[in-house]
This record gives C-alpha cells, sequence and structure tokens, in this order.
C-alpha cells in the first residue's frame, strides 16, 4: 500500500529523497518513483557523541554485569519483523556452543518480546542473551560493546550501524538496503545474506577469533569512514544545496 501511494503521488513533488543509493535503485527499478526527481541524501550522524575513554567503558561493563573476559555483541533495534531477531538468537546459539564468553544484549521494545524471549529459553540462551528494552543510551551501551550486531532482514540506511562505526567497533551486518554503504566488508566489518543464522553464526566468530588490534583496527576505519561520509556538517551542506537549487528552479533567488 505504501508502494501504491507513492506511484499515485511521485508527480507532485518536485523532488523525492531517499536516504541510500541502493534503497534508491530498488524504488526506481520497481517504478514506485522517478529517478528524475529522486536525490539521495543520507543521514547525518554526530560522531562525537560515541567517543568513549577505556574508564567509561569499564564502568559501563560493570553496570550491564559484563566481566571484561566477556564478547559483549549489542544488537539495537525494535522487536519487529524487519530486524529479524529469530535468525540473529539462532546464530547466537551456534556461538555461543563455540564461545562461552559470548554475551548478546538487545536494546528495544516491541510486540515480538514474548515471542523472542520464548525462543531464547528454547534455544537454551537464558544465561548469555538478555532483553534490554528501550534505552535513550545507546552510546554508552556501543562503549561497552566489542562488535555489533545487524540482522535485519530489511533496512534503509540503519542510523544505529553508523552510530556503531563512529564508536569505532567492527560491525558484522546482513547485506540489505544501504547497510554496504556504511559497512566496507573486510574493512570495517564483514556482510553476511540475510535469514541465513550459519553463515551469520559464522561471520559473528570470525569476528571474534581476531586479534583484539585487528578488531580496533576495523573499528577504527569504520569511525574514519563514517566522519567522511556521513557527517552533520556533510548532510546539512547536501540539503542547503538541494533548497538552493530548487529555489532557483523556480526563480525565487534573489
Amino acid at each position: 500500500m505504501r508502494d501504491r501511494g507513492m506511484r499515485v503521488t511521485d508527480r507532485l513533488p518536485d523532488v523525492t529523497t531517499i536516504n541510500a543509493h541502493l534503497a534508491g535503485q530498488a524504488v526506481e527499478q520497481s517504478e514506485v518513483v522517478s529517478g528524475r526527481r529522486l536525490r539521495v541524501i543520507p543521514d547525518g550522524g554526530d560522531a562525537a557523541r560515541c567517543i568513549w575513554t577505556p574508564g567509561i567503558r569499564m564502568a559501563v561493563r560493570r553496570a550491564l554485569g559484563v566481566d571484561e573476559r566477556d564478547f559483549l555483541w549489542p544488537a539495537v533495534g525494535r522487536l519487529r519483523e524487519q530486524k529479524d531477531y529469530p535468525t540473529l538468537l539462532a546464530a547466537f546459539a551456534r556461538v555461543s556452543q563455540q564461545r562461552p564468553d559470548a554475551i548478546l544484549y538487545v536494546a528495544g521494545q516491541g510486540p515480538l518480546l514474548q515471542t523472542l524471549e520464548r525462543l531464547m529459553s528454547s534455544l537454551g540462551l537464558k544465561e548469555r542473551v538478555r532483553f534490554l528494552g528501550l534505552r535513550t543510551d545507546i552510546p554508552r551501551l556501543l562503549a561497552a560493546a566489542d562488535g555489533f550486531v545487524l540482522a535485519s532482514a530489511w533496512e534503509g540506511l540503519p542510523n544505529v550501524v553508523m552510530e556503531a562505526m563512529a564508536a569505532a567497533k567492527p560491525v558484522v551486518a546482513t547485506r540489505v538496503g544501504g547497510v554496504p554503504e556504511l559497512v566496507e566488508d573486510g574493512i570495517s566489518g564483514f556482510l553476511v545474506p540475510p535469514k541465513d543464522d550459519e553463515a551469520l553464526a559464522r561471520t559473528m566468530l570470525r569476528l571474534m577469533s581476531l586479534p583484539p588490534e585487528v578488531r580496533s583496527t576495523m573499528g577504527e576505519k569504520g569511525r574514519t569512514h563514517v566522519e567522511r561520509l556521513y557527517s552533520v556538517d556533510r548532510v546539512v551542506d547536501q540539503w542547503e544545496e538541494l533548497f538552493l537549487e530548487l529555489l532557483e528552479r523556480k526563480g525565487l533567488m534573489a
């Protein structure tokens, strides 16, 4: 219904914006939006709010009850079908069989909570997985992390991946939507197919097996990528350029 509505109204705006090139290609190929009126402007983020120190990391881990020897994977997002937490839990069950030091904390709320809690129990993960509910301190949660995981079945340009990269965390994520525009496979993290718990588990284990200095380098490369392409200033400049272009097109520039 959303796509049908966009097709019907496509001729009304002067420009339709979207936040990822791959998502733009998808809506253009499906003829939801005309490519002539489509402009890609990504979301922006303030990388400075995700900077942390070892002291902050240790304090947050203590507050969360995470031992320094544990490997903490946070996942962040609404408990809805899009985020595909069942695949993540199935993958983490495989991970925990080989790495009992692995912990998964899920931040978010939504209608699938009870279903996911039952699945967690059936997989024997009650001691290794926690559902944290709604959190307003995601940068602090990321500070405590050793990696970040996203198992989404579909996405636009996920801000939480951008935040994880700004926090210099290596990312394992599904190759959906604009995620490949954020995560450079093998450089700042690893990409896997969606709906594939075996591939997700294998790749999470791969990241965990890397030396800490290699993971740190991957995280720093991710942070540099986000600062270069997705800073608030850069995104604001793109919006200003678009507004000025439209004003000039309509003869409203002084």
